[in-house]
C-alpha cells in the first residue's frame, strides 16, 4: 500500500535573487525517536517526460538527467544508485504541462521518480505558485505505508531558466543535480555557500585557524545542496555546482550508507546548549573543518535535524565521513539565508564560536569565542559529548562601535515601532541605524537618529567591562558593565555602571550604579531635527518623566555628572499633543473601562466632519462611529468597547470634496490590571532594606520574586492568595540562604493572576 503526505515545495533560487529564500527543505523524518529518515529502499527507476526543457531539446534534457545520476550514483560511502528506467510513454504519461500536471503531482504512477520539464514556467509559477526566480521544485510524495521507504518523487525543472546561450545544459545542470538531492530526501546544507554568495565570514566572527587559508573558497566549493547558484553563462559558475562536494556526499551517505559505513571515517557528536549548561538549542548550523584543507574537507548539520522539534527542543548533532587521522575545528556557525529541515537558529539566541573542550562554558572571559581545540578525527574512536555551551549575551563592542540586537517585542518610541535597536558603545541606543560618534552634543542629539542616552561619552568597551542585553520578565535590559572611558587630560575615568531597561509599552528605565564619566550628555530625542527645548536638571524631574514627543536632555560639560546611583524613570513619548491642526486630542480610559476620546478645532475648519479609528496599529485601524460628527467646535466620543490592551485612536477629517486628512494617533493605556497602582520600591537603590508597595482591585493569588539580570530566581519574597486592597513587603537585600545578594541591579517581578508587573531595584554597598 502506498500512502501520500502534505509534500514539501523545495525552491532552488537564483543566486542574488531580489525575493527571500524560500525552501522548505526536508529532511522528512519517519521516526523521530530513533532519528530515522524516509529514503529509497533499493536502486531508484527514473523517468523523464517527453518534451523540451527551454532551449534544450527533450534528448539534451535527457542527457543531462542521465549525467545527474551518473553523479549521485558514484559516491563510493554510500550504496545509492539511480538510472533512467525510461521516459514517460514507459509508464503510460503524456508529455506534462501546466494543463495536466496533476497526472503526475498527486498522483501515484508506479513509483520512482518522475522527471518534468516545465518548458514554459507554467507549472511552476501557475499550478505550484512558486515566486520569479525559481529555477527547480522537488519533493518526495508517496511512501510504502507503516515503513521508511519512500516510493515515489517528482522534480519540475523551469525551462524559462535555461540560459538562452545554454542549449546543452552545462550550466543549468546543477539544477537538477540540487533538485534530485531533494526528491530522494536531501536536505538544504550551509558549509561554504554564504561565503561565496553573501560575503559572509569564514570561520566565526573575527576568528581564523592555523594556519590560515591561502585563499577563500570558490563556486567549486559550494556544495549542490545550498540553496541558491546561478546558471547564467555570463556567470560561468553553474558547471562548478553539479559537482558533489564533501558535504554532499556525507549528507548521502549518512541516509543511503555503503556496507561499513562510516567505518573507515571519523565521526563527531555532542549537542549545543544554551548558556545554563542545560537548555538545547535546536537549528544551529554546526560545521567541522579540516585545518589543512578548510573548504574542500569540511562538514556541516543543524541541530536537531534528525527529530525537527518532534520531541521538543533537540541540540543534537553527528558529523560522520571525517577524514581518519585529520586535523579539525569545530564551531557553531549562523545561517545567513535559505530555508533548511529546522528553523536556523541565530542570533540572539547564540554567537559564533568554536568548541574549546576543557574551557568550554557560556563565560566570554574565559571561553573566548576564538580559542579552539584541535579534534583528530579517528575512524576507530568517534569523538562523543563535544557540547558546546554558547557564550553569555555579551556583545563584543569595540570602540566607538555598534550593533542592532533584535528586540522580543515591538517597541514604540516617539511615533514609530522598531523590532530591534542599535546598541552604541559611547553609552547609548539608537533607533532605525546606529550611531559611532564619541563626542556627544546636543546638535546631534536633536538632528540624529531617536536616540535613549543613558550616558552619551567617549566610552571604550574594548579595554574594559562589557556590554550585555537580557530579555528578563517581559522586559529588555541593555546593560554597560564597569566600562572603560577614553582619558581626560591624560587620566583615565573609573569605570561606569549603569542600564536601560526598555518596557513593551514605550516606557524605560536608566539606571546608574557607580559612574566614574564625569562628562556625557543624558535624556531621550526622536531626533530628525527637533527642536531643542533647552537642558533640564533629569534628577528633578518629575516622574516618569513624559515631555511626550519632545526632547529632554541634561548635558554635563563642567564635570558635573550627578546620575551615581540615580534611576530615571521615563513614560512613552508617544502620547500628548498631536496634529497641530486640531488644539487638543486626547484618548482617556474611564472608570468602567470605557474610553473617552475628545478634541477640539482650533478654528472654524469648513469640513464635513469627523469619523473615529481605532486599532493598536495604522494597518488594523478600524472606523467606529455611526454617522459623522460634525458641527461642533468641541468634541467627545465614548468607546463602550474598548479594549483593555494599550490601543490607538485616529480621526479621519472629512472634507466636502471628498477627500479626508488623518489625525493621530493618541494612545489609551492599557487597562489597570489587578494589581492596580504600579509596583514601588522605596528607598532605591538600597543598602539595609526597600519597602515594594502595590494595589490589588481583586482577591488574587501573588507571586513576589526577585531575579539577576540574567534572569536567575534570588529569592521568593511572597506566594500567597491576597485579598483586594494595597499591600507591602520588605526585602532586606538577601537571597533564598539569608545571605547578602552582591552589589548590583536585581528586577522584582510582581504575579497577580495573569497580571504581571516588574520593578528593577538597585542594591548598594
Amino acid at each position: 500500500m502506498k500512502t501520500a503526505r502534505p509534500f514539501l515545495m523545495i525552491l532552488l533560487l537564483v543566486v542574488f535573487t531580489a525575493g527571500p529564500a524560500i525552501a522548505g527543505g526536508p529532511l522528512l523524518i519517519f521516526d523521530a525517536a530513533t532519528k530515522t529518515p524516509y529514503a529509497y529502499p533499493g536502486p531508484v527507476s527514473v523517468y523523464t517526460d517527453l518534451g523540451d526543457l527551454g532551449v534544450m531539446t527533450n534528448a539534451s534534457a535527457d542527457a543531462m538527467v542521465t549525467s545527474v545520476l551518473a553523479e549521485w550514483s558514484g559516491v563510493s560511502s554510500s550504496s545509492f544508485s539511480a538510472s533512467v528506467t525510461g521516459d514517460f510513454a514507459s509508464v503510460s504519461l503524456p508529455d506534462i504541462t501546466s494543463l495536466n500536471a496533476s497526472t503526475v503531482i498527486g498522483t501515484f504512477n508506479g513509483g520512482g521518480v518522475h522527471v518534468i520539464y516545465d518548458d514554459d514556467g507554467m507549472i511552476i509559477s501557475g499550478v505550484i505558485g512558486a515566486p520569479p526566480g525559481v529555477l527547480g521544485v522537488a519533493t518526495p510524495e508517496f511512501f510504502a505505508a507503516g515503513t521508511k521507504d519512500i516510493a515515489e518523487s517528482w522534480v519540475v525543472l523551469n525551462g524559462t531558466s535555461v540560459d538562452p546561450g545554454d542549449p546543452s545544459g552545462i550550466m543549468f545542470e546543477a539544477v537538477p543535480t540540487h533538485e534530485f538531492g531533494h526528491a530522494i530526501n536531501l536536505a538544504h546544507t550551509e558549509v561554504n555557500g554564504a561565503i561565496v554568495a553573501f560575503g559572509e565570514t569564514a570561520f566565526p566572527d573575527g576568528c581564523m585557524p592555523p594556519p590560515p587559508p591561502a585563499a577563500p573558497p570558490g563556486f567549486a566549493e559550494v556544495a549542490t545542496m545550498y540553496p541558491f547558484l546561478s546558471v547564467s553563462v555570463s556567470a560561468g559558475v553553474g558547471v562548478e555546482y553539479a559537482s558533489l562536494e564533501k558535504d554532499d556526499m556525507v549528507s548521502l551517505s549518512d541516509l543511503y550508507p555503503a556496507p561499513g559505513y562510516p567505518g573507515t571515517f571519523g565521526s563527531f557528536a555532542g549537542t549545543v546548549f544554551q548558556p545554563d549548561g542545560l537548555t538545547p538549542i535546536q537549528g544551529v548550523n554546526v560545521v567541522a573543518r579540516n585545518v589543512l584543507d578548510p573548504f574542500g574537507d569540511a562538514v556541516a548539520q543543524l541541530t536537531g535535524a534528525f527529530t525537527q522539534g518532534a520531541l521538543g527542543e533537540d541540540g543534537s548533532f553527528l558529523l560522520q565521513g571525517l577524514t581518519d587521522g585529520e586535523a579539525y575545528v569545530l564551531y557553531i556557525d549562523d545561517i545567513v539565508a535559505g530555508g533548511f529541515s529546522v528553523t536556523p537558529a541565530g542570533v540572539p539566541d547564540f554567537a559564533e564560536e568554536y568548541f574549546n573542550d576543557a574551557l568550554e562554558s557560556s563565560d566570554p572571559g574565559t571561553d573566548l569565542p576564538c580559542d579552539f581545540t584541535l579534534l583528530s578525527a579517528d575512524a576507530a574512536f568517534p569523538l562523543m559529548g563535544l557540547d558546546i555551551i554558547v557564550n553569555d549575551p555579551y556583545l563584543i563592542l569595540g570602540d566607538d562601535d555598534t550593533e542592532e540586537v533584535a528586540l522580543p517585542f515591538a517597541f514604540p518610541f516617539c511615533g514609530a515601532m522598531y523590532t530591534s535597536v542599535w546598541v552604541n558603545s559611547n553609552g547609548n541606543i539608537t533607533f532605525g541605524a546606529g550611531d559611532t560618534d564619541f563626542t556627544e552634543s546636543v546638535a546631534e542629539f536633536l538632528s540624529g537618529p531617536p536616540r535613549i542616552a543613558a550616558l552619551w561619552a567617549d566610552f571604550d568597551p574594548a579595554t574594559g567591562g562589557s556590554i550585555t542585553t537580557e530579555d528578563v520578565g517581559g522586559a529588555f535590559v541593555i546593560s554597560w558593565v564597569g566600562v572603560a572611558a577614553a582619558p581626560i587630560f591624560g587620566t583615565p575615568p573609573g569605570p561606569s555602571t549603569f542600564s536601560i531597561t526598555l518596557i513593551p509599552d514605550g516606557s524605560f528605565t536608566v539606571d546608574y550604579g557607580a559612574v566614574g564619566q564625569p562628562l556625557g550628555l543624558a535624556g531621550r530625542s526622536p531626533g530628525g531635527g527637533a527642536p531643542d527645548p533647552g537642558e533640564t536638571d533629569l534628577t528633578l524631574e518629575p516622574e516618569p518623566i513624559v515631555p511626550f514627543i519632545s526632547p529632554v536632555y541634561e548635558l554635563f560639560d563642567a564635570f558635573d555628572n550627578d546620575l551615581v546611583f540615580e534611576t530615571l524613570e521615563y513614560g512613552s513619548c508617544d502620547t500628548g499633543p498631536t496634529d497641530v491642526e486640531l488644539a487638543a486630542f486626547v484618548a482617556t480610559r474611564l472608570p468602567n473601562g470605557s474610553a473617552s476620546v475628545s478634541w477640539v478645532v482650533s478654528d472654524a475648519h469648513d469640513h464635513l466632519g469627523f469619523d473615529v479609528y481605532r486599532g493598536e496599529s495604522e494597518v488594523s485601524r478600524e472606523r467606529i462611529n455611526g454617522a459623522v460628527l460634525r458641527g461642533q467646535d468641541s468634541y467627545m466620543f465614548e468607546d463602550a468597547a474598548a479594549p483593555k490592551v494599550k490601543v490607538g485612536y485616529w480621526l479621519a477629517e472629512l472634507s466636502r470634496s471628498g477627500t479626508q486628512t488623518w489625525h493621530g494617533p493618541v494612545w489609551l493605556s492599557p487597562a489597570v490590571p489587578v494589581s492596580g497602582r504600579q509596583l514601588l520600591a522605596s528607598p532605591n537603590p538600597f543598602a539595609s532594606q526597600t519597602r515594594i508597595t502595590y494595589q490589588l482591585h481583586e482577591a488574587r493569588p501573588v507571586r513576589l520574586d526577585v531575579f539577576d539580570l540574567k534572569g536567575r530566581k534570588v529569592r521568593t519574597l511572597l506566594q500567597e492568595t491576597q485579598s483586594a486592597g494595597e499591600r507591602s513587603v520588605v526585602w532586606d537585600g538577601s537571597g533564598e540562604s539569608g545571605s547578602k545578594v552582591a552589589t548590583g541591579f536585581y528586577l522584582l517581578r510582581l504575579e497577580a493572576g495573569p497580571d504581571s508587573q516588574v520593578r528593577k531595584v538597585l542594591v548598594r554597598p
